[in-house]
């Protein structure tokens, strides 16, 4: 009888463990890498209040290389935080890049320039349209 009962509790804790490794921290910032360069860009949406945005969508296109061929399009969501970080950003641009942020019925944006910056951290406020 012993056995049965630390058996079941040693089964209960192995599902327990399993269940909680599988779920991901709301707190960690997602990450999206453009591969383009060594450049970085932390971007915090907010809406008009100042409280952080989880979900909203931010996206960027990135024209670089000779004559601007190389295009990319990126797009991250927002965690709890409302934060979310672009990587591998192009250092040697000609112009700033464009990132725009949404969520339902809000938008706003925010103009990086990793020439000038490398490392940068911007905030965006939601607002209606």
């Amino acid at each position: 009888m012993r056995k049965k009962i630390q058996f079941s509790v040693l089964l209960f804790v192995v599902l327990l463990v399993t269940l909680c490794a599988g779920q991901a921290n709301p707190h960690s910032i997602p990450l999206i890498d453009a591969e383009a360069g060594t450049c970085t860009a932390e971007m915090t949406v907010n809406d008009d209040s100042g409280k952080p945005v989880w979900g909203a969508t931010i996206k960027v296109r990135i024209e670089y290389g000779f004559l601007k061929v190389r295009k990319t399009d990126l797009e991250a969501g927002t965690n709890v935080d409302g934060k979310a970080k672009f990587i591998g950003l192009p250092d040697k641009l000609n112009k700033n890049l464009y990132f725009r942020a949404s969520k339902g019925d809000t938008q706003g944006s925010a103009f990086v320039n990793p020439s000038k910056n490398c490392h940068s951290e911007h905030s965006i406020v939601l607002q209606k349209r």
